[in-house]
């Protein structure tokens, strides 16, 4: 009975014994497996090398953009400012001119009402009275004193007066026309201008999703340093475990004369071939025709 159970026990034990071709084949299977490891752990390690990068880029370009958006809105914030100091001004301007211009033609007009009523008294008043030649002043003229010839010609300088106040009271309308259509206009173009606090809002808007956007791409970045650091790690520790495997050791010694061999024999191969050339006498019979 017990030499029966040391028999089974030698028999499972040679059973589990691996053969050296056994051996052979499951270092190579594990080589294999690692190998296969290592360059599934270097294409995830590129992989994520790549998404780092591309993060990098879009933080780059995120802040370009934030940066081109914030100058362009800051110069249009700058033209509207500098659109409505000129509108501020223009009107400013433009009323205290009306404002002269009404009361210097308010002035004239004064004017002229007092010297034609004082006129038309003096004509009446010459009209009961004979003709004289004098020569009265202007201050004689007004208190009643002039002659009906002399109430002509100052009658005549007046008309002439006023037409040129007429005249000078049309170019100061055209000048007010010419004002008001210039008011126009600028209302017309700052209408034309987008809102400054609708363009400041949506820059603001702008400017938080970029910031936003800026906060997602920083978290994911160590994130994927973390990720890539593991995936180094692991990458390190399956080459140490190849390294420190006597049997991976033997292999690449193996392959490595391997490699030797092939070169010595191709370089032999070489000088074989070489001596046959130079031995080999048949191309020089053939060209010289020897034996025909």
């Amino acid at each position: 009975m017990e030499l029966e159970k040391k028999r089974t026990a030698l028999l499972t034990e040679k059973e589990a014994k691996e053969t050296p071709q056994q051996k052979k084949q499951k270092l190579i299977e594990q080589m294999r497996a690692s190998n296969e490891d290592i360059e599934k752990m270097e294409k995830q390690l590129l992989k994520i090398n790549e998404q780092i990068n591309i993060a990098h880029e879009e933080l780059r370009e995120f802040d370009s953009s934030a940066n081109e958006k914030l100058a362009k809105n800051n110069e249009k914030y700058h033209d509207l400012l500098v659109k409505e100091k000129e509108y501020d001004d223009f009107l400013k301007g433009f009323e205290e001119l009306k404002e002269n211009l009404t009361i210097e033609l308010d002035k004239y007009g004064e004017e002229i009402v007092q010297l034609l009523r004082r006129i038309s008294l003096n004509v009446e008043q010459a009209a009961a009275l004979e003709p004289r030649v004098t020569s009265l002043d202007m201050n004689e003229l007004l208190q009643g004193r002039a002659t009906l010839e002399e109430l002509r010609n100052l009658y005549i300088r007046l008309q002439e007066e006023s037409q040129t106040l007429d005249d000078i009271e049309v170019r100061y309308n055209n000048e007010m026309e010419a004002m008001r259509t210039k008011m126009a206009e600028m209302r017309e173009q700052i209408e034309n201008f987008t809102d400054v606090d609708k363009i400041a809002a949506e820059a603001r808007d702008d400017v938080e999703k970029l910031q936003g956007r800026h906060e997602e791409l920083k978290a994911i970045v160590p994130v994927l340093e973390e990720r890539r650091l593991r995936c180094e790690q692991r990458l390190k520790e399956l080459r140490e475990q190849l390294n420190d495997n006597p049997e991976y050791a033997a292999y690449l010694s193996q392959r490595k004369k391997l490699e030797m061999l092939r070169e010595e024999n191709a370089r032999r191969k070489a000088e074989i071939e070489e001596r046959e050339k130079e031995t080999n006498y048949e191309p020089l019979k053939a060209e010289v025709g020897y034996g025909t």
